[in-house]
């Protein structure tokens, strides 16, 4: 019942980003759309499979010194984040920080479980790779106390 419940949860969340992706592509607003709206808006997509409302905050100049080449591989990752920890973590608490200076970081922490054995990484890797392609890294470890913390951090301005 838990691995069904989950299944749909899931499919709850990919349906909502669909929608949001069509919508986004039929309404010509790409990158016009402010990012903390976006921002926001995945993370409330995600207080419904989470069962909680994640607290999120952002610092620096996330609407404007955000690169246009990042904006799509941050909010993947926020989304893949956010998706880990509904899905894995068992958490009853998640925040979301993203502060923009020399770099856009994002950290997402929450206080399950930690990575369980045997989970499938693909999900991680992508993070990775997102981070490696914008010249940036990707570091994901377990908190003291439990808990996960993932960090992605690219430059604003490519080397």
């Amino acid at each position: 019942a838990t691995r069904i419940t989950t299944a749909v949860d899931d499919i709850d969340v990919t349906i909502r980003e669909i929608r949001h992706t069509i919508f986004e592509l039929g309404s010509g607003r790409g990158s016009v759309v402010d990012l903390r709206t976006e921002l926001g808006g995945i993370v409330e997509e995600h207080a419904v499979v989470l069962g909680f409302r994640p607290t999120w905050h952002t610092e620096g100049p996330v609407d404007s010194a955000v690169p246009d080449a990042v904006r799509p591989h941050l909010l993947a990752v926020l989304r893949e984040a956010l998706s880990n920890a509904a899905r894995h973590a068992r958490a009853s608490s998640v925040d979301v920080a993203l502060a923009v200076g020399d770099e856009v970081v994002l950290t997402v922490t929450d206080d399950g479980v930690g990575i369980p054995d045997g989970v499938r990484t693909s999900g991680l890797r992508n993070l990775a790779e997102r981070a490696s392609a914008a010249g940036g890294r990707s570091e994901v470890g377990s908190r003291p106390g439990g808990g996960t913390t993932v960090r992605w951090a690219v430059p604003v301005a490519r080397p």
